[in-house]
């Protein structure tokens, strides 16, 4: 099983932190509606950096946002900073 999770905290610059938001659900349901083969069971999650703190700690997280691509449990990709949708089904196509 293949998560993409994206970081954010509630102290983030709320403008760009709705423009990632925007970004990453629009490629969670592109994927979802969109890909029904191999990566099937990909997970989009959505973490609060200030509740999730031993979470933040374990794949040293630096960077708001950040999107983590996990596989099975472990961290295969970490991207910082705001990527374009394309970018996050190119990340989960070539993993």
């Amino acid at each position: 099983m293949i998560e993409v999770i994206q970081v954010t905290d509630n102290q983030f610059n709320v403008r760009i932190h709705n423009i990632y938001k925007s970004i990453f659900t629009r490629a969670s349901q592109y994927h979802n509606k969109n890909y029904e083969s191999k990566h099937k069971d990909v997970i989009f999650r959505d973490i609060l950096m200030h509740k999730n703190e031993d979470f933040i700690k374990k794949y040293n997280i630096k960077t708001i946002p950040t999107t983590l691509f996990l596989k099975d449990g472990d961290l295969i990709l970490k991207k910082e900073g705001i990527i374009a949708t394309g970018h996050i089904l190119e990340a989960i196509e070539n993993i």
